[in-house]
């Protein structure tokens, strides 16, 4: 378990293009949780894109 993790500014800009606040919050809290426990939320559609591409960029 981990108790921070690196947040990069384009993860950021991608993630704002998104034009509904609850695909944000979806994708914000996959990434959290992911960062920090290793467990991954079930996904689908935009959000499961988005984390899979960020979650290559986190070494768990």
């Amino acid at each position: 378990m981990r108790d921070s993790f690196v947040f990069y500014r384009s993860f950021y800009e991608a993630i704002e293009e998104l034009p509904d606040y609850e695909t944000k919050a979806m994708i914000y809290s996959a990434i959290c949780k992911y960062a920090l426990t290793g467990e991954e939320d079930e996904l689908t559609g935009v959000p499961k894109a988005f984390f899979l591409l960020i979650k290559k960029c986190q070494k768990y």
